[in-house]
């Protein structure tokens, strides 16, 4: 069955440069049906945005790029 081209205008998350505050690893911004997140390469580890207030412009850039398919 072909997805509608809609659901497909951009990725739900991106690369940042910024790091893990606990190893260091590369950090991704991961947006889900119920809430934006952090999530580390390295360690696993899975972060609350409000541990990274320092760049919520960059989080928010992202965030202007992803479709809301929900209410």
């Amino acid at each position: 069955m072909h997805t509608p081209s809609v659901f497909n205008r951009s990725p739900r998350q991106a690369e940042t440069k910024m790091t893990c505050k606990t190893c260091h690893g590369s950090l991704r911004v991961i947006r889900s049906c119920r809430e934006v997140f952090m999530f580390c390469d390295k360690c696993g580890g899975r972060f609350p945005l409000g541990e990274y207030t320092e760049f919520f412009d960059q989080i928010e850039e992202f965030m202007n790029n992803v479709p809301c398919d929900r209410i």
